[in-house]
């Protein structure tokens, strides 16, 4: 199963035009955070913070959701719903990506790309943390570990 969910990432990836540069296969995020958003309407928010965060930085916001979770079914991968796969992408290669897949429903990792220019890459993690931080509980995922569903299980009302 996990061949297949793989399988159908490198296929988003490549049908959106994303996996070159900073999401090159093998290449691991330099931070991870991941948090609950509780609901539908707190996924709503994540979508529509990410998206406007992304014009005020000037960097492109993708929502791949809706073809993962196709590409998803034709490989009869039984998942959860809703399935979210989305992210932002400047021009440099930095950037990030985020998904629930191996997660609980509403709980969302992100991985952060460096890009060509690391310093603002970071930078660029530490603003959208920050924002994040204001709204729902954001834990740090070690950097030798990977994301693990226990951000929702931790309570971590929104606020």
């Amino acid at each position: 199963m996990m061949m297949k969910l793989l399988t159908a990432l490198l296929l988003i990836g490549v049908g959106l035009g994303f996996s070159g540069g900073a999401w090159a296969v093998g290449k691991r995020p330099f931070k991870m955070i991941q948090f609950c958003v509780h609901d539908q309407e707190g996924l709503r928010r994540f979508k529509q913070t990410l998206s406007s965060l992304a014009k005020d930085e000037g960097m492109q916001f993708f929502d791949g959701s809706a073809e993962l979770d196709r590409q998803l079914a034709r490989a009869k991968v039984d998942m959860k719903r809703p399935v979210v796969y989305v992210g932002v992408k400047r021009e440099d290669g930095s950037g990030l990506e985020a998904g629930n897949l191996g997660l609980d429903r509403f709980e969302i990792a992100i991985g952060f790309s460096e890009g060509k220019v690391p310093a603002e890459a970071r930078s660029f993690s530490v603003r959208l943390e920050r924002t994040l931080a204001e709204r729902w509980n954001v834990l740090t995922v070690p950097p030798d570990k990977g994301a693990a569903p226990t951000a929702c299980r931790a309570g971590g009302d929104s606020r």
